[in-house]
């Protein structure tokens, strides 16, 4: 890595505190009674709402004031459980909301329900877990999920009653099956999915061979430096073909010039 590179990632740090001090944050007004101290999801969605995802709740934020979404043991129709961790909006502005617990939400803003998707371990058509950690959208219309303990799991959004397609981790085949726990699902600009799995590092989905594949880092030196945790966001970064993980222990890595073949990089 040249010496240039190196400048880059030691400025970098300092360049996003210098432009963290210029931002003005407020609090928004969520008291109600219950404590929201731990948020787990944003998401804002088409018609400009703030979704926010607590341990509390689920809060749709309009600017001036709130709505809390919460679980009813009363009504079937109603958020299936209070721990919310993961918010997506589909191309057929529907909500969807993971649930650490509760399974899969589907939330239609024209009539307030709440579609409830549960695993039923007589069905295998089902959900693959009721610990929703991750949530994301294709151009092909379908949405992924990814959970806890059940893989990746693949929903046809124009027949939502057909059921999911479970990508589960195969012992014999581990390099091209889905990760167990993934953590987070992204779909790049180029209509790729993209997987940051605990344990298992990075991961993309192959389409057209319906495998897994992993990417293990190398650098210069050929020593292996391996994503084991990827837990956040990988957002593209336009014509520079790269994309932004946070790698183990919550370091910043970079990944460029990503291919399906790739084997080596440097970070």
């Amino acid at each position: 890595m040249s010496k240039l590179k190196y400048l880059i990632i030691f400025l970098l740090p300092a360049f996003l505190c210098a432009q963290t001090n210029r931002i003005r944050l407020e609090s928004l007004p969520l008291d109600d009674g219950l404590s929201y101290q731990s948020v787990y999801a944003l998401y804002q969605d088409s018609r400009g709402y703030l979704w926010i995802g607590t341990i509390s709740g689920l809060i749709r934020y309009d600017g001036r004031s709130n709505i809390v979404f919460r679980h009813d043991p009363e009504n079937p129709q109603s958020l299936s459980h209070d721990d919310v961790v993961a918010i997506y909006e589909d191309e057929f502005k529907k909500i969807w909301i993971g649930t650490y617990g509760g399974g899969l939400n589907r939330y239609n803003p024209e009539t307030g329900v709440f579609t409830r998707y549960l695993n039923d371990s007589t069905d295998a058509k089902s959900i693959s877990d009721n610990v929703v950690l991750s949530i994301t959208g294709d151009k092909h219309g379908r949405l992924w999920i990814g959970t806890r303990t059940g893989g990746v799991n693949l929903l046809n959004l124009t027949l939502p009653d057909s059921g999911f397609t479970r990508f589960v981790r195969d012992p014999k085949r581990p390099r091209q099956t889905a990760p167990q726990a993934p953590q987070k699902l992204y779909t790049s600009s180029d209509g790729r999915i993209w997987i940051g799995a605990f344990g298992r590092g990075l991961a993309t989905y192959d389409q057209s061979e319906n495998v897994f594949r992993y990417f293990p880092l190398m650098r210069a030196s050929g020593d292996t430096v391996r994503f084991y945790n990827v837990t956040g966001h990988l957002p593209d970064c336009g014509k520079r073909n790269c994309r932004h993980a946070p790698g183990r222990r919550g370091m910043p890595c970079v990944l460029k010039r990503i291919q399906p073949d790739i084997r080596e990089e440097e970070i």
